[in-house]
């Protein structure tokens, strides 16, 4: 999941402009402001759900339950004071704060009571291959992002880039690729020691 939230970031960072220009128009690209800070809350919501469903699997997800209220309660009081202030910005705000808090709680239940911790390593690795994405796209000429094809072909030599980066550095491998091949094709009977 980190491996395709932090470029998310990373990209829609450096194209949340374009993208909304592109899609409706010269008139809403302010609103490429909004998205970059929407796609921060999508990635809590990647990394979030992930978790959530680990909670699940450890059958502990009434432990979530005074977590959940505190966000919704703090979220709710949030909105009410910074929607009349900041508009939309207060808004997408309160949304990233609420997405981000379920995340983390959710993390924390399933270190509790698992001892799970995330792999460090990889998502450095995918740290380093996002920046240099972003650097890439850095380097496309600027009007490239002026027209729908250019911004297709910035999005898709992107995220080429970032998983041969990602895969040179060893982020991903070719027994990961494997694996996850023969599970999405139902090739191998579930086995608990594939986990």
């Amino acid at each position: 999941m980190a491996i395709i939230a932090i470029p998310l970031i990373v990209g829609g960072l450096f194209l949340a402009e374009p993208v909304m220009t592109a899609v409706a128009g010269k008139e809403f690209s302010e609103s490429g402001a909004i998205l970059k800070l929407l796609i921060i809350a999508v990635a809590a919501i990647f990394l979030g759900t992930m978790f959530s469903h680990a909670v699940i699997a450890l059958d502990k997800q009434k432990k979530l339950i005074g977590f959940y209220a505190f966000t919704s309660l703090s979220s709710l009081a949030a909105y009410l004071i910074l929607i009349p202030r900041f508009s939309y910005f207060g808004a997408a705000a309160v949304t990233i704060y609420s997405e981000v808090l379920i995340a983390i709680f959710s993390a924390y239940c399933v270190f509790k009571y698992s001892r799970f911790v995330p792999n460090f390593k990889i998502i450095g690795k995918t740290l380093i291959s996002s920046a240099l994405m972003g650097l890439m796209i850095v380097i496309f000429p600027k009007t490239w992002q002026t027209n729908v094809f250019g911004l297709i072909t910035i999005i898709v030599v992107a995220s080429i880039f970032y998983f041969l980066t990602l895969f040179i550095i060893g982020g991903i491998k070719i027994s990961d690729l494997k694996a996850l091949s023969k599970k999405s094709t139902g090739a191998e009977p579930y086995n608990s020691s594939n986990l």
